[in-house]
């Protein structure tokens, strides 16, 4: 708070605090070079607010650490690396359904082999092809 009043102090009278309608107004009547160059100073002097209080706090938290004697390894314990896990192919279903006239098989995933669908067709039942 201190800081910010010195600031103000130290600033020539033209830049002091304007009320927020004559601010706007202000800005309503800047051209769009004017507004670019005011968002310029803007920011550098956010980006510049923003430094202080990160080192006044970096500042702040090291000096309590240190009079409880922490480390910088009890603030921020050693991140454990993610597990990577290994992908596994789905491989070969067992079989599910054979037809014993053709032999062929079907593991009851994915598309239906053709010969069942002529099957089901003809109005067989499916789980008379079920391998016990």
């Amino acid at each position: 708070m201190a800081t910010s009043a010195r600031r103000r102090k130290a600033e020539p009278e033209a830049e002091q605090e304007v009320a927020p309608e004559a601010a706007q107004d202000a800005q309503e009547s800047m051209t769009v070079m004017e507004l670019n160059a005011e968002i310029e100073r803007l920011t550098v002097l956010r980006d510049g607010m923003i430094g202080t209080a990160r080192n006044e706090f970096l500042e702040r938290v090291r000096s309590e650490a240190h009079g409880l004697g922490l480390s910088l390894e009890d603030l921020m314990p050693k991140a454990q690396p993610a597990k990577i896990t290994k992908m596994t192919k789905a491989g070969n279903a067992s079989v599910k359904y054979r037809d014993p006239e053709t032999g062929a098989t079907w593991s009851g995933r994915g598309r239906m082999a053709k010969r069942f669908v002529d099957l089901k067709a003809q109005g067989r039942n499916l789980d008379e092809f079920l391998v016990q």
